[in-house]
């Protein structure tokens, strides 16, 4: 499978985070980036990345919440694209396998 190398924020989570102070949309964004990097790679729960911002007050947590979850949909839907791809991948494979197999077994 590949690597996950990208996650969404869009426009209509900006009011959540625009009135923060810096240092909370600093520490809110490192969280957003350690949850997206996790999520695909397993089951990590959105929770347990709060516990490493203990620092973080609880507007930034209430906005990492609603962008967690999205995050979590959009992550959900890569990974059910990425599966998509791999098994087309595969029938794609056996087909031309199965061709070329047919076409070898005319000569004997």
């Amino acid at each position: 499978m590949a690597d996950k190398k990208s996650f969404l924020l869009y426009f209509d989570m900006y009011p959540m985070i625009r009135d923060l102070p810096a240092e909370q949309r600093g520490y809110l964004l490192s969280a957003m980036f350690e949850y997206a990097d996790a999520a695909w790679r397993s089951t990590v729960d959105a929770e347990s990345i709060l516990q490493k911002f203990p620092r973080m007050g609880k507007a930034a947590r209430m906005a990492y919440a609603f962008i967690a979850a999205a995050i979590y949909r959009d992550t959900k839907k890569w990974l059910e694209k990425q599966a998509r791809y791999h098994q087309a991948a595969v029938a794609r494979c056996e087909n031309a396998h199965r061709k070329e197999m047919d076409s070898i077994k005319q000569y004997f």
